[in-house]
């Protein structure tokens, strides 16, 4: 019975002359080599999925510790952002010139006042 379920779920033939023991020990030791790669093929994903987290996190701490050291870098590039951004920036520089004119012809303005 055992030889006739083997060889109906194998799609084998069997020998004729092995006992009923010696096909489930065929059998067992077949399904134990299936079992050992399933088992081993699993092994071999945990320890992957062990490992990203810990993979992620050094490569998070790593851009953070670049864009720390990096600074601030705002108009870099070609983009409209970034020629928006150098707009903004050359007014910013503009005011502050125009500030500090402002303050040298003031104190223009007190020492012909005071002489």
């Amino acid at each position: 019975m055992l030889l006739a379920f083997s060889e109906q779920t194998k799609g084998q033939k069997f020998p004729a002359n092995s006992s009923d023991q010696e096909t489930l020990e065929m059998v067992m030791d077949r399904a134990m080599l299936e079992l050992d790669q399933i088992l081993w093929a699993n092994e071999i994903n945990f320890a992957i999925l062990a490992a990203l987290p810990g993979f992620f996190l050094s490569l998070i701490l790593i851009m953070s510790v670049y864009a720390w050291l990096k600074q601030d870098t705002r108009a870099e590039g070609r983009g409209r952002v970034a020629r928006i951004q150098r707009r903004l920036l050359i007014v910013e520089v503009e005011k502050t010139i125009m500030k500090y004119l402002t303050y040298l012809d003031q104190q223009r303005l007190r020492s012909l006042v005071c002489s």
